[in-house]
């Protein structure tokens, strides 16, 4: 078996473990953003969510939670993604190294935007700048998210 790191961005990690010439993915996502918009044409792609929680969108079904522990199938020539909803860790296996690399490019689109907004801050800068100096703000606790209750 071989473990190896293969790439780390703002979304996490992927990381491949080798068993007997088969890949076996780790992917671990940061919360909100999102993995895959892929398509794999001779393959069955299996998975198991080692840690958190994420949300699978597969074409021909509603999106599904599954949590730590839960597993899913996806049917050869099915187009999916998930979104992390907390930081999470999955397991995938199944499809080739080359089939990993197809994408579907309509849901491709949607992972993209996903992530894009997963990336912007919590608060722009103009924002804490005006909850910081605004005389309503002042002697107060500052909130932990823009609409929070003041006390």
């Amino acid at each position: 078996m071989q473990l190896t790191k293969m790439h780390q961005d703002e979304r996490g990690e992927i990381w491949i473990l080798l068993i007997e010439g088969k890949e076996h993915t780790f992917l671990t996502t940061k919360k909100n953003f999102a993995r895959g918009g892929c398509v794999h044409r001779f393959s069955q792609e299996h998975a198991v969510v080692i840690k958190g929680t994420v949300e699978y969108h597969v074409r021909g079904r509603r999106p599904k939670v599954y949590g730590e522990g839960e597993s899913i199938s996806i049917q050869r020539d099915c187009p999916h993604y998930f979104i992390a909803l907390e930081d999470s860790i999955v397991l995938e296996w199944g499809p080739s190294p080359e089939e990993k690399r197809e994408r579907y490019n309509q849901w491709r689109k949607v992972v993209d935007k996903i992530n894009e907004e997963a990336k912007k801050p919590l608060y722009s800068v103009s924002t804490v700048a005006h909850l910081v100096t605004n005389s309503q703000t002042r002697g107060r606790e500052f909130p932990s998210r823009i609409g929070d209750p003041q006390p």
